[in-house]
């Protein structure tokens, strides 16, 4: 019988708690980036504003990459990425 106070986890091992972590750190940069971009266009976010701010988080996608990259789980790409876990683009 399923106990719905019980607690449920999504991994098993440390591998796989590593495994999660990565790729909801990707997804969250990817996710950043976004919006920052969509901000920036709007003029919700000066020039000023938008450049540090852009480059540190494009920092933090090539060096989470770098350490995700040719993972099965990955997808092979950032495309295969985001089309795997659903990253759509926003209208």
């Amino acid at each position: 019988m399923l106990s719905l106070d019980e607690e449920v986890r999504l991994y098993t091992s440390n591998i796989e708690r590593e495994k999660y972590e990565s790729m909801a750190t990707l997804f969250g940069i990817i996710v950043a980036l976004d919006y920052l971009e969509r901000a920036y266009v709007r003029d919700a976010v000066s020039a000023i504003d938008y450049a540090p701010k852009c480059v540190q988080l494009l920092g933090r996608y090539k060096t989470m990459w770098a350490l995700v990259s040719g993972k099965d789980w990955v997808g092979g790409d950032v495309e295969a990425f985001m089309r795997r876990y659903r990253v759509r683009e926003r209208t």
